[in-house]
């Protein structure tokens, strides 16, 4: 449990000093940032860090599975 956190800390802290350095430089961060693609990748690297990447796998992996219909029923 602390290692989530721990995790979330670290995360944090890049964004702050990567936020720190652009906003150094005068210039907008965002045209650093694909927003599109941001909006995408961020929250799935956050769910697999917290839950595993074995875990996200079988959450995306359900719909081909072929017996789909029992889990729901």
């Amino acid at each position: 449990m602390t290692a989530r956190y721990f995790v979330s800390l670290v995360l944090s802290v890049i964004v702050f000093v990567f936020t720190c350095i652009i906003s150094g430089f005068s210039t907008n961060f965002m045209l650093f940032i694909d927003t599109p693609s941001a909006l995408i990748v961020f929250p799935l690297v956050y769910m697999g860090i917290l839950y595993g990447w074995k875990n996200i796998g079988s959450a995306f992996s359900t719909i081909f599975n072929k017996n789909m219909e029992k889990m729901f029923y």
